[in-house]
């Protein structure tokens, strides 16, 4: 047998001749910085503050020379990972994101000596992108395929190590898929789980394996050709009638109990769960008995077959609330909780719930009620119960029901004390938005400026913030204040939810369908276009390559739609629309960078000294600094501008005052004349 070589070698890389540190790792050395170790690591910088014992007559240190390297208890492969993040500086790292180069493992090397040398900067950025990675495998169908099975059996041991629980679970679950489904996978899963210590692992592996066959353990029947042939050895071998051979009897038997329990609850789960009595906010609890609702739960027991296992069936039981218009008709009504009152005089019905209110809160604050009081109301049966005296007669109301109770919060607390919930930070906009627009559908005038004026400030506090408000929010803000005539709210709603409108064709085209479900689309879609070609700076030509490496012909589809094309989200009708806009405003923006002519010159001073100073220099800032994005930005600079030019008395025949005014109005109608640049 041959002797394993023990020879100590330079690593080529990693041993600089200027180092001031060397470390022995495997049978390589390093020579690093001791600068570099200080500035990046917690562990390093601790070690060289504490003074080094000497260990020969020369002064010599752990560190300082060959014969007295500090001994790293770490593989080379992943040393030399981690040397190559400290000297490539941590923030030109970030360029690793695009670089396909970079393997899980190296990643994991990286986030693995990072954690135990305290550089937690650097493991922090390692962890990101190996998420990132095994995400973007988790998410493709096969993905797990694209991994070797050693790698990710690397990365779970790493993250049991080192506390990642969430890299742990992913590399978990890509590991698993490649169980497959033959009782040897299984077995070396399960090795895998004991020498991790991972009772988890193991309980994971066998619900994998069910999963994988099926939730069916006993065989499958024969083939319906040929002859089983009783006088061969493999009508009785163990390996032909025991599937499970591989597998030891303690496995086996862990096996078929796992398998026993989990089906008792997967068939304990496909029958019709009992709840409580009614004691909840939610329509669905309140109305579990209804069989339209019994329904639902009772088509995935019995109809969807694929739900093979009690987590997958749980995972596709269709959502509580989720019920359909015609279903909701046929609903017990149940009086609500908190706006049922006992003395209540007028009976009101949203959705399902029933709510008795007082007849004089409502006269008081309601327009439309108390019109509608005034009004001699018609006998609706023999005891001369009117509209509202009664739950079996009540007005009907076509709100939802968050809305109404938000409505009748504010009703009950008193106009003036409301003025506290102006730094209350338990209301949001979108409760702001039920009190307005049923304030407004109700006639509630002083209701409904209260709290359009919170919601306002409230829109307005979340510009420096956009993403602090929810999407779905916005839109509701967008639709409702349409339907409302609330401009000013509608402007700052919609600016709010088109910061959402990023570089990309699929945000533009989620814009352009939520727009064509208003009762106005244009200006919204003209807003749209329009803000997404400022964020993508108005280039809607391909950037210049700067990942370094060249197109390779040989492997990439270079006829694929999605390679050339950066719009694929969008509709050809979408494209021409986006191109045309895009013509015409870029030709407007060039026509406005362009030095004004005045007509009649020399008619003040103004004409000479605007001419000769500010325009042209700021028609050469926007030409050679490209300051100035798409042209509104560039007449509200020329706008700011001339607010704070000098007034020439006040000569309306001034052509600097005219000027002046005509960029105004221009800036005012502008949103509405961008509809004509975008027209479909």
């Amino acid at each position: 047998m041959a002797a394993v070589s023990t020879t100590v070698t330079h690593d080529e890389a990693y041993y600089f001749e200027d180092g001031s540190c060397v470390l022995k790792v495997e049978n390589y050395l390093f020579n690093l910085h001791r600068s570099t170790l200080r500035r990046h690591s917690g562990f390093f910088r601790d070690m060289f503050a504490i003074p080094q014992e000497k260990l020969d007559d020369r002064g010599n240190t752990e560190g300082s020379s060959d014969d007295h390297p500090i001994v790293c208890s770490d593989s080379a492969e992943a040393f030399r990972a981690w040397c190559w993040v400290l000297y490539a500086g941590f923030n030109e790292l970030k360029v690793a994101k695009e670089d396909e180069n970079f393997t899980e493992k190296e990643y994991t090397h990286i986030a693995a000596l990072s954690h135990k040398y305290g550089c937690d900067a650097i493991e922090k950025w390692a962890r990101e992108l190996l998420d990132a990675k095994l995400d973007q495998s988790e998410s493709v169908p096969g993905g797990s395929k694209n991994i070797r099975k050693a790698t990710l059996k690397y990365i779970v041991r790493t993250s049991m190590q080192c506390g990642w629980s969430h890299t742990q679970k992913t590399s978990e679950t890509l590991l698993l898929d490649l169980t497959g489904r033959t009782a040897a996978g299984l077995r070396e899963m399960l090795t895998f789980a004991d020498s991790v210590s991972s009772s988890r692992l193991r309980a994971r592996a066998y619900y994998a394996f069910l999963q994988s066959v099926n939730w069916q353990l006993s065989p499958a029947p024969g083939p319906k050709t040929g002859v089983l042939k009783l006088a061969s050895e493999e009508s009785i071998s163990q390996s032909w009638w025991d599937p499970w051979y591989s597998l030891s009897d303690a496995e086996k038997i862990t096996l078929y109990r796992g398998f026993h329990g989990l089906s008792r609850l997967q068939n304990q789960l496909r029958a019709i769960p009992h709840t409580t009595n009614g004691d909840s906010n939610c329509r669905c609890r309140s109305n579990w008995g209804h069989p339209s609702l019994q329904s639902m739960w009772d088509r995935v027991g019995k109809d969807l077959v694929h739900c093979i296992g009690p987590k997958e069936f749980l995972l596709v039981v269709p959502p509580s609330c989720d019920i359909s218009s015609t279903e909701m008709a046929t609903l017990t009504v149940i009086h609500d909780e908190t706006y049922y009152f006992e003395d209540g005089s007028c009976v009101l019905k949203v959705e399902n719930y029933l709510f008795n209110l007082h007849r004089s809160i409502l006269r008081r604050h309601s327009g439309f009620f108390h019109d509608m009081f005034a009004i001699p109301q018609e006998t609706l049966d023999d005891r001369g119960s009117v509209e509202g005296s009664s739950d079996e007669h009540p007005i009907v109301c076509n709100d939802t029901v968050g809305a109404f109770r938000a409505w009748c919060w504010v009703l009950y607390a008193g106009f003036n004390e409301l003025e506290i919930a102006k730094q209350g930070h338990n209301f949001y906009e979108e409760q702001y938005t039920h009190i307005a627009a049923l304030s407004h559908k109700y006639a509630c005038d002083a209701i409904e400026k209260w709290a359009r004026e919170l919601l306002d400030a409230k829109l307005d506090q979340a510009a420096s913030s956009p993403s602090s408000i929810k999407k779905r929010t916005l839109k509701y803000i967008v639709r409702t204040s349409m339907k409302c005539g609330w401009l000013s709210t509608q402007k700052a709603s919609e600016k709010l939810l088109l910061d959402f409108t990023g570089g990309t064709a699929a945000d533009l085209s989620e814009m352009l369908k939520f727009a064509d479900s208003l009762s106005n689309p244009q200006q919204v879609k003209a807003r749209a276009y329009y803000a997404f070609l400022d964020s993508i700076d108005w280039q809607l030509c391909p950037a210049a390559a700067t990942s370094g490496r060249g197109l390779n012909l040989a492997s990439e589809d270079i006829t694929s739609q999605s390679w050339w094309d950066p719009w694929d989200a969008l509709t050809d009708a979408g494209k021409i629309t986006l191109y045309r806009g895009f013509h015409g405003l870029t030709c407007l923006q060039s026509q406005l960078q362009g030095l004004p002519q005045f007509n009649g010159g020399g008619i003040c001073r103004c004409n000479r000294v605007w001419a000769s100073n500010t325009w042209s220099i700021r028609e050469r800032r926007a030409r050679e600094c490209d300051h100035y994005k798409g042209p509104k930005e560039f007449l509200v600079e020329m706008k700011n501008t001339m607010n704070g030019y000098p007034d020439c008395s006040g000569d309306d025949e001034c052509p600097l005052v005219q000027l002046s005014k005509d960029i105004e109005e221009f800036l005012e109608k502008f949103d509405e004349r961008l509809v004509k640049f975008f027209q479909t």
